[in-house]
This record gives C-alpha cells, structure tokens and sequence, in this order.
C-alpha cells in the first residue's frame, strides 16, 4: 500500500467513523430502533484498524501479509529506543501496532508480547467495556 492509498484509505475510514459516530448518537437519543449488529462490527473494526495503525510502513507490511518483515520491524523498534532514536511514547506506539498486525495475521505472540498489546493497545483497552446491545421496536 503506497502513501496514496493509504491516505485514501484513511479519509474512507474516518467518514465511516463519522457516519458510525451518528448512528450511535441517533441510537442514545432513540431514534433509531435497530442497528445492524454486523454494520456495527464492521465499522468498530475499521475504527479499531484505523487507530491502531498509524505507521505506513507497517500497514504496508501488514497489507502484504509479510509477518518475517514485521518481526524485523519491532526488533528494529526496540533497537531504536534502546538508542534513544526514538521516544518511549513512540516506541509503545509502534510496537504496539506491529504486535496488533501479527495477531491478526494469526502469528503466535509469546505471553510477554500479548501482556504488553493488552496494557499498550490504546483501542483494545477503549472497547473493553463497550457492550452492544439490541434494541427492538415497539411502535
């Protein structure tokens, strides 16, 4: 995915968000009296994808599916803090974003990898308490 798609793909995303956003709010005021759930998923997915993925190197990686270039990517991450080339806030970021690819390409993560995705991933932590529910029409 070159920076043109990505930005594309982005500014997509983010109109949905904002389309989901509304729907939300109409449902909170009751205006609407049923929401898909397999739109709802769909779009908190994208949300979830959209923020978890701020780097284009690794949505790019993450989009071809190279898992061997990701691993790399975080060892240079961790390198690269170590070094102080990077700031620990980006470091977290980053890593966290490279442990959210290869988790959904299906790779195994060791469990000090999964506890730190848990403890950094900003958007997993922001849905830990969302609940979808049902609402039914009574008119």
């Amino acid at each position: 995915m070159d920076e043109e798609e990505y930005v594309e793909t982005k500014r997509e995303t983010n109109e949905q968000l904002k389309e989901f956003s509304g729907s939300l709010e109409k449902l909170m005021k009751g205006n609407i009296s049923l929401v898909s759930a397999l739109s709802a998923v769909r779009l908190a997915t994208q949300l979830a994808i959209s923020n978890a993925f701020k780097t284009p190197e690794i949505i790019r990686m993450f989009a071809k599916q190279e898992p061997k270039l990701l691993r790399e990517k975080l060892k240079q991450i961790v390198d690269d803090a170590h070094f102080k080339k990077i700031s620990r806030e980006v470091c977290n970021r980053q890593k966290a974003e490279v442990l959210s690819a290869l988790r959904h390409l299906g790779e195994k993560l060791s469990s000090e990898e999964l506890q730190f995705l848990e403890s950094h991933n900003d958007v997993a932590n922001a849905f830990k308490n969302i609940e979808f529910v049902e609402v039914h029409d009574d008119a």
